[in-house]
C-alpha cells in the first residue's frame, strides 16, 4: 500500500472558441428570426385592429359623420383633426387590406368616404346641418348638468378649490375637464342620435308630404293639359267643319241661284211663247164670230 499511487484523470482540455464568422453569422439568423417573428405579431395585432375597426364603423350612426371617423370631439374637430382621421381610417379599412378580413370592408370604405365628404366643407349643407344639432345636445346635456350640481356642497367646494377661491372660475375649469371625459363624449354621442333621428323623421315625413303635394299638382297640370288638348281639338274640329258648312252653304246657294235662273228662263220662255199665241187667238176670233153670223142668216 505504501507504494501505491492513485492515478488521476488529466484536466479537460479547454473548448475551442467559435469562428468569429459563425458567431456573427449565427447572431444575423436569430436577429432575422425575431424580426420575422415580431413582424408576424405585428400583423396579427394589424389584422385585429382592422377587423374591430370595420366592425367599429359598421355599428355607428349612419347619420352621424364624426362617430364613423371616431372623431370623439365631434363638431369641437378641426379641419386638421377631420383630415387626419380620416387617413388614418381609411388606410386601416382599406379594401385592398380588408377585403379577406371583413365581407363588408368595401361597404366600411364607402362609409368612411361619405363621411369625410360630409365633413371636408365647412359651408356645406350637411356638416352646417350636423353641426348645429350636436350643439343643440351640448347645450341640453350642459342644461342637465347645471340642474343637477347646483345644489351640490360637494361640486361647490370642489370649484372654489379649482379656481383658488374663484368659484365660476374653478367651475369653468371642472366643466372642462367633464366635457373632455369619454363618460360625456358618450352621452353626447348618444343624444346626438336621438335629436338626429328625430329630425331625420321630420325630414322624412315632410319629404313625403311634399311628395304627395309634388304628385298632386302634376296631376292637376296634366289633367290641364288633357282638357287644353280636348278643347284645342274640339275647336280645331269645329273650324274644320265651319268651313265645311260653308262650302255647304255656298253650294247650296249656287244650287238655288241655278234654279231660280232655271225658273226665271222657264218663265221666259213661257211668257214668250205666250205672248206668240196672243194674235192667233185674236185672228181667230173674228173668223170665228163671222161663221157664226152665217150659220145665224142661214
Amino acid at each position: 500500500r505504501a507504494g501505491f499511487t492513485m492515478a488521476t484523470a488529466p484536466p479537460p482540455a479547454p473548448a475551442a472558441a467559435p469562428a468569429p464568422e459563425k458567431v456573427e453569422k449565427d447572431d444575423k439568423e436569430r436577429e432575422k428570426d425575431e424580426a420575422s417573428l415580431l413582424k408576424e405579431f405585428m400583423q396579427d395585432v394589424g389584422e385585429a385592429r382592422r377587423l374591430a375597426e370595420c366592425d367599429r364603423i359598421l355599428r355607428c350612426f349612419k347619420l352621424n359623420p364624426y362617430d364613423i371617423l371616431g372623431l370623439g370631439t365631434q363638431e369641437l374637430s378641426t379641419s386638421a383633426e377631420i383630415r387626419r382621421k380620416f387617413r388614418q381610417t381609411s388606410l386601416l379599412v382599406h379594401p385592398d387590406k380588408c377585403s379577406h378580413l371583413h365581407p363588408r370592408a368595401k361597404e366600411v370604405f364607402e362609409m368612411v368616404q361619405k363621411a369625410y365628404e360630409a365633413l371636408q366643407d365647412a359651408e356645406g349643407e350637411q356638416k352646417k346641418d350636423v353641426d348645429g344639432t350636436l350643439r343643440h345636445a351640448r347645450e341640453e346635456l350642459r342644461k342637465e348638468r347645471k340642474k343637477l350640481v347646483q345644489r351640490d356642497n360637494a361640486y361647490l367646494a370642489a370649484c372654489a378649490m379649482k379656481g383658488g377661491g374663484d368659484r365660476e372660475k374653478g367651475r369653468e375649469a371642472l366643466e372642462r375637464e367633464y366635457e373632455a371625459s369619454s363618460g360625456f363624449q358618450e352621452r353626447l354621442r348618444l343624444k346626438a342620435q336621438e335629436l338626429m333621428t328625430q329630425l331625420e323623421w321630420r325630414r322624412r315625413q315632410l319629404g313625403k308630404r311634399v311628395k304627395g303635394e309634388k304628385e298632386r299638382v302634376e296631376k292637376e297640370e296634366e289633367k290641364s293639359r288633357k282638357a287644353f288638348k280636348k278643347k284645342a281639338e274640339e275647336k280645331k274640329t269645329w273650324e274644320k267643319g265651319t268651313q265645311d258648312r260653308v262650302s255647304n252653304w255656298r253650294d247650296f246657294m249656287k244650287g238655288n241661284k241655278s234654279k231660280k235662273i232655271k225658273k226665271k228662263k222657264v218663265k221666259a220662255v213661257k211668257k214668250v211663247e205666250k205672248v206668240g199665241q196672243a194674235p192667233e187667238t185674236t185672228a181667230s176670233a173674228p173668223a170665228a164670230a163671222t161663221g157664226g153670223q152665217q150659220d145665224s142668216a142661214r
